[in-house]
């Protein structure tokens, strides 16, 4: 910029020169002629030295302008870097916090399935004792039964007891416990279990 205004500074003076030269032919004199120049040149000068003084305020008022940016620019990553590090730190500890009630609830809802589990096996067995009681319970009802014979009803139950013995061993229910169920000595339940 101060390049430019010194180039114009030149050629305006160039322009006046000339000026003066051709107008001087006609009326001036070359001492009046000096004079002017001189008197140019100086104004060229003090305007030259006023730009170079205006154009360093300006860099100056710009330096300082571009401190405050950077500075401005700092404070915001920093603010950023510390907003980032919260956010962070904050989903890290929601999602710890999610995680372990994640995992108390499949904790519970796996005892819950382990208890359920427990109950209705406990409602087969109970099933299963409940029928063979009401399967007792009409064999015993023959007995009262005046149309079949006090002797047949008698040789069914214990052809059932020697069913029932074979069965619970199919399913790999121990000798003791089986003759408990049904009602046998363990000799006759191991017995049927070698005959299968």
């Amino acid at each position: 910029m101060l390049t430019i205004l010194l180039i114009f500074l030149v050629v305006v003076d160039l322009f006046m020169l000339g000026a003066i030269y051709f107008i001087g032919k006609e009326q001036a004199k070359p001492i009046e002629i000096l004079k002017e120049i001189s008197q140019e040149k100086r104004e060229l000068k003090e305007l030259a030295q006023s730009l170079k003084e205006d154009l360093s305020l300006k860099m100056s008022k710009a330096d300082d302008i571009f401190k405050k940016i950077n500075a401005v620019a700092a404070e915001a990553e920093i603010e950023a870097r510390r907003y980032r590090e919260t956010l962070n730190h904050e989903m890290s500890a929601s999602l710890q916090e999610f995680s372990e009630k994640m995992e108390k609830t499949s904790q519970s809802l796996n005892r819950d399935r382990a208890a359920i589990g427990s109950l209705v096996s406990k409602a087969k067995g109970q099933r299963e004792l409940l029928r063979k009681s009401i399967r007792q319970g009409e064999k015993l009802a023959g007995f009262f039964n005046k149309k079949v014979p006090y002797e047949q009803v008698l040789e069914e139950i214990e052809d059932k007891k020697y069913t029932d013995a074979r069965e619970l061993l199919s399913k790999g229910m121990p000798i003791d416990e089986v003759a408990l169920e049904v009602g046998l000595p363990s000799s006759e339940v191991a017995l049927i279990s070698h005959i299968g």
